[in-house]
């Protein structure tokens, strides 16, 4: 209905236009979104586990090059297949439904994707190590003492503490009791695979507390490509989960004083149990971390106003975090920070610096190495890191995500120069290289972080200046698609994000998959090759070992007397 001309106005003069009248939107159910996110993680991690699971029936042999070359091939094309789907999915419902159904086939396509991702790396793994039962590497290194840990466990035996993290070992004692009679050899093949699987949905599911579905996929999951580590997964999914859960522990308790009560209690409860298994799992990042995330705390703290709602949400997430680490922690700090790692290799002997591929122990033949950059030695990828950091810094100096992500690089940074300025006097390592995976994925949320906060600041100018000089009364109106900036992405949006992440994650994947596949030379697919020329349990050597001849076991690790230290050796 028009309104009446105003009497103010010349008889002659049209009438005011009058605003579309809206009515108000139904209250959203609370159980809604866990719904949702539930639904994205199942169809993430199932997608995952079942394309690791579908490589069994690639039937190659993994020692030949060729027969490497296949099952690569074969993996890409089932991945690309899919992702047709997904795409095929999309369009019928932008075209067939509505906005709700839209959105619900988006989030749902990404968590596919996201599995998709290191799916394949573990279907690559799947081939690598098709015809052995043992895991990558064996029982060398790593492998065989945290197979015999968990043969310990099993046999209720005690392992060294505050040395290691527990909770591998103890779940890798579990999944050789239940699955695999006992043989946790054998089990840590299992957890290779499975957990490398889970990496993407892990990512995915733990930047949506900060992005919706595209950004999520295209900034976590894509900066976590450079963890993709078959060997010891277990270490790099902490890392991958850590960082965005941190964040947000940092945002929160800015805004604990606006929380109820119940709110701060059971929010603090949630995030010391998260951090708590975590950092169980693994504790490395922690320490990495630890006085950057500090730093940050005491600075974001609200003293005035709200210093006792802070504390009392602090209170909450720090006792279930100590109820659940605390003993660990207790240990570790005891024995000074855990074993002393003295294993020199190729990473140690480079310029610490340089973290912008960590290589593995065993390298290979690699030549020059860091590569020679453009500027100074600096290359151009470093170079696009760094004006990242500058522009997510500039956009958003005072956003939590920000603020944690530069405490978690700046804190890494000099602890890695720490132990690294100390190796020649200690004689100790310290694990320091490993502070690539973490400066690595740090640099690159950042450039992601740079790129969503640059969009947010175009959509504004957009909506300002082109908007409301083409309609001055535009923002008096409700939010129309059309000339506005949409706030959801259209069909043609997200077919071009997914198409080109779906390239990215199938290239990366078949990158790593491929390094990994079985060689007998110096590089890291020397570890998969010694799976293949073990004897197995039964006296047998596997299907593909070379000449049918391969090494005598001896006494399995998981009947051997408590030795070694995992992270201090190779593998």
């Amino acid at each position: 209905m028009e309104c009446a001309p105003s009497p103010d106005l010349p008889t002659s003069s049209p009438p005011p236009k009058a605003l579309p009248t809206t009515t108000a939107a139904a209250p959203t159910p609370w159980w809604r979104r866990p719904l949702l996110v539930c639904a994205e993680g199942a169809v993430a991690v199932l997608t995952a586990m079942v394309f690791a699971v579908w490589a069994r029936n690639i039937r190659v042999n993994p020692l030949n090059r060729i027969g490497q070359v296949s099952g690569l091939a074969t993996l890409q094309l089932r991945m690309t297949l899919i992702s047709l789907l997904v795409i095929a999915a999309l369009v019928i419902a932008y075209r067939r439904f509505g906005p709700d159904l839209q959105a619900l086939f988006v989030r749902l396509s990404c968590a596919v994707v996201a599995g998709l991702a290191t799916g394949f790396v573990a279907g690559g793994t799947t081939i690598g190590l098709r015809g052995t039962p043992w895991p990558i590497n064996g029982v060398g290194g790593d492998m065989g003492t945290l197979a015999n840990w968990a043969g310990a466990i099993n046999r209720g035996e005690s392992i060294p503490s505050g040395v290691y993290p527990p909770l591998f070992p103890e779940l890798l004692a579990l999944w050789a009791k239940v699955f695999r009679h006992g043989n946790t050899s054998y089990s840590l093949q299992d957890l290779q695979i499975v957990i490398m699987a889970m990496i993407g949905p892990a990512a995915y599911l733990a930047w949506r507390v900060w992005f919706q579905p595209l950004w999520a996929l295209a900034i976590g999951v894509t900066s976590s490509i450079p963890l993709y580590e078959p060997i010891k997964p277990y270490t790099t999914i902490v890392l991958v989960v850590f960082v965005p859960i941190i964040a947000k522990f940092i945002q929160v308790l800015r805004r604990s004083p606006q929380m109820t009560k119940r709110d701060r209690l059971l929010t603090g409860v949630a995030f010391g149990v998260i951090l708590g298994v975590l950092v169980i799992a693994y504790s490395g990042w922690f320490v990495w971390s630890a006085a950057g995330v500090l730093v940050i705390c005491l600075l974001v703290l609200p003293w005035r106003g709200g210093f006792k709602p802070a504390m009392v949400f602090l209170a909450a997430t720090i006792v279930p975090f100590l109820i659940i680490s605390g003993l660990y922690l207790k240990d570790l700090l005891l024995k000074g920070g855990g074993e002393k790692d003295s294993y020199f290799y190729f990473d140690t002997k480079i310029d610490p610096a340089y973290y912008l591929m960590w290589r593995g122990d065993t390298p290979g033949e690699v030549g020059m190495w860091p590569p020679p950059g453009e500027l100074g030695g600096v290359g151009v990828f470093m170079l696009i890191l760094l004006v990242a950091l500058a522009v997510a810094v500039a956009l958003g100096m005072r956003r939590s995500l920000v603020l944690a992500l530069v405490a978690c690089f700046a804190s890494s940074w000099l602890m890695r120069f720490w132990f690294a300025s100390h190796m020649f006097q200690d004689q100790a390592v310290q694990l320091y290289p490993r502070t690539s995976y973490e400066l690595a994925y740090v640099s690159l949320l950042l450039v992601g972080v740079a790129v969503h906060l640059s969009a947010q600041r175009l959509r504004a100018l957009w909506n300002r200046f082109v908007v409301h000089r083409a309609d001055p009364a535009a923002d008096a109106e409700p939010r129309h698609v059309g000339a506005r900036w949409r706030t959801t992405p259209g069909m043609a949006t997200t077919i071009g994000a997914l198409s080109a992440m779906v390239l990215l994650f199938g290239t990366a994947a078949s990158s790593v998959a491929n390094n990994l596949m079985p060689v007998n030379d110096s590089s890291i697919g020397s570890l998969t090759y010694r799976s293949h020329q073990l004897q197995k349990t039964s006296g047998e050597c596997p299907r593909y070992a070379k000449d049918h001849k391969c090494d005598r076991l001896g006494t399995p690790p998981w009947r051997a007397p408590v030795h070694g230290t995992p992270g201090a050796n190779n593998g």
